[in-house]
């Protein structure tokens, strides 16, 4: 009797503790029909109709509610991937780990994700990585699976209401950025969470809840633990989408951007003037972003390697350092990043080209121009020659001819041509001691 009266007040407290959901009707929140892409409406209408749950759910719901347009929408339902392919002609399913089902209309894709669980759960107690994200679950367990509160809002295209469970709308209402559950857990199971968290609240214009930001500086050295190409593609993600600026200001204040790139931080505290140049580097990027022009990945990297670069160069002010020794610098500056950050290969072979028509450029040689000029990254090394005359005004003079010779007719450059003949050649320089001045 007594045990009975036990496992009934067990009972109760489960269901005391069972995570509730909100439902938040139509006429509380401003996501309307009209800005959802017709073809997400298409897939959430034809898997309703076929008797499946479906809900807009994650970033677009997110960023709607925040006045911006997403830049894809996605679905859940409990539909699994193959009932998905059955309904949709124009799907294909991709992933081994985790199947999701992509549905094609032309140029837009729309993922749709079964409801899933975490498999391995954490506590205080013993903390470890996740390893298996790949059971399907229901729609409470999907919810609690996400990593931030106001990623975990679903619109059910049943009645447009939305469903929360972690009080997101609220978080968004005070733009505030949130973990789900413990933040120190959450990030020693997936590290990346901790860069997640600083990119979404660069975008977004979002404040770190104070827990969110505060787990951050004790977890950050296990940013270690993400794999060297899945961390590349995170970085990307961090500084060439459009809100660099912020993100690198961000990351200043917390203990993760030493983690990343430890010789970056050191040549900041070295070369007052490193910090100044990849800023205006990233706020050039930030501006090509928003005018749709195009961002290669090696253009930054190059920018990110500067300083240490011209630590591992250590080459007086105003001298030009043999190009075998700038190359040689160049490699020591690489190698040291990619024991954390595997760049590909073919991105570092792009930044040793951009690197080496900066160099020619500041040789001014006669025989090289026109060849130069014919270089593939040309135009990029140019544009790093310009970046570098931002905090080295020694080399705004050389700009300024490199200028002066591309806008000038075919008798102008014979001219300017023939005035590089005059000046007197350089002495060669012998190896001194470092300086705090960029050199090159």
């Amino acid at each position: 009797m007594i045990l009975k009266i036990l496992q009934r007040i067990q009972g109760l407290l489960t269901v005391d503790k069972a995570p509730k959901s909100v439902i938040i009707p139509r006429s509380k929140h401003n996501i309307s029909r009209k800005d959802i892409s017709p073809n997400a409406l298409k897939v959430l209408y034809r898997l309703h109709q076929k008797g499946y749950q479906a809900y807009l759910v994650g970033g677009g719901i997110r960023d709607l509610l925040l006045g911006l347009y997403p830049k894809d929408f996605d679905v859940a339902t409990n539909a699994t991937p193959e009932q998905v392919r059955a309904i949709f002609r124009n799907c294909r399913l991709i992933g081994r780990r985790f199947r999701l089902a992509h549905v094609f209309f032309g140029h837009e894709t729309i993922e749709v994700a079964t409801f899933r669980k975490e498999t391995l759960i954490s506590s205080p107690e013993k903390t470890q990585l996740i390893v298996q994200d790949n059971e399907y679950g229901d729609l409470t367990e999907d919810a609690f699976r996400r990593d931030f509160t106001i990623n975990a809002l679903y619109y059910n295209i049943d009645d447009f209401s939305l469903v929360d469970y972690h009080q997101g709308l609220q978080d968004i209402q005070t733009r505030t950025l949130r973990m789900i559950g413990d933040p120190a857990i959450r990030y020693t199971e997936d590290p990346v969470r901790m860069l997640r968290a600083i990119r979404l609240a660069a975008k977004c214009g979002l404040t770190l809840e104070k827990q969110t930001q505060k787990a951050i500086d004790s977890i950050a050295p296990q940013i270690h633990q993400v794999a060297p190409s899945r961390l590349y593609e995170e970085i990307l993600k961090l500084f060439i989408t459009g809100y660099g600026v912020e993100v690198l200001t961000r990351l200043l204040k917390l203990e993760l951007f030493n983690q990343i790139f430890p010789d970056v931080a050191a040549g900041f505290k070295q070369m007052p003037w490193a910090q100044q140049f990849l800023m205006t580097a990233l706020a050039n990027t930030d501006a090509r972003v928003a005018q749709k022009k195009a961002v290669i990945p090696a253009f930054f990297f190059a920018c990110l390697l500067w300083g240490p670069l011209q630590k591992a160069l250590a080459a007086p002010s105003g001298t030009l350092p043999p190009l075998r020794d700038f190359m040689t610098a160049m490699d020591q500056a690489i190698d040291a990043q990619m024991k954390i950050l595997l760049i590909p290969k073919k991105v570092v072979m792009i930044m040793q080209e951009i690197y080496f028509c900066y160099y020619r450029m500041l040789a001014l040689r006669k025989k090289q121009i026109y060849r130069l000029i014919t270089h593939p990254k040309f135009r990029a090394g140019l544009d790093f020659l310009e970046l570098v005359a931002t905090v080295d005004k020694e080399k705004a003079t050389i700009v300024t001819w490199w200028q002066q010779f591309l806008a000038a007719s075919e008798y102008d450059q014979s001219v300017l041509l023939a005035k590089l003949e005059q000046q007197p050649k350089k002495k060669k320089r012998k190896k001194t001691g470092k300086t705090d001045t960029p050199s090159t």
